[in-house]
C-alpha cells in the first residue's frame, strides 16, 4: 500500500497481527513518530505482535509505503 499524507496529518497502519510483520519505507518527505523525524529512505518494521504503528506526516507531507508480509503461504 502506497499513501501520500499532507504535512502533520496523523497515519495509523494495519494491523500487522494479520500478518507476519511489516516494513514501512518512507520514499518522500519525513515521518515523526515519538519526537522522532524518519528522512526519505527510512525503513522501520513493525512485528506482529506489536501494536499498529502510528506516526505524522513532517512539515512537507510524507509518501509512504507499507508491505505486510501474509500469514500463509498461497499456493
Amino acid at each position: 500500500v502506497m499513501s501520500n499524507v499532507a504535512a502533520g496529518e496523523a497515519v495509523t497502519g494495519p494491523d500487522p497481527a494479520n500478518g507476519r510483520g511489516q516494513y514501512w519505507v518512507v520514499t518522500s518527505g519525513t515521518l515523526t513518530r515519538d519526537g522522532e523525524s524518519l528522512p526519505k529512505l527510512s525503513c522501520v518494521f513493525v512485528y506482529p505482535d506489536d501494536a499498529p504503528f502510528e506516526a505524522a506526516a513532517g512539515p512537507d507531507g510524507t509518501e509512504v509505503i507499507v508491505m505486510q508480509f501474509p500469514l500463509h503461504k498461497t499456493h
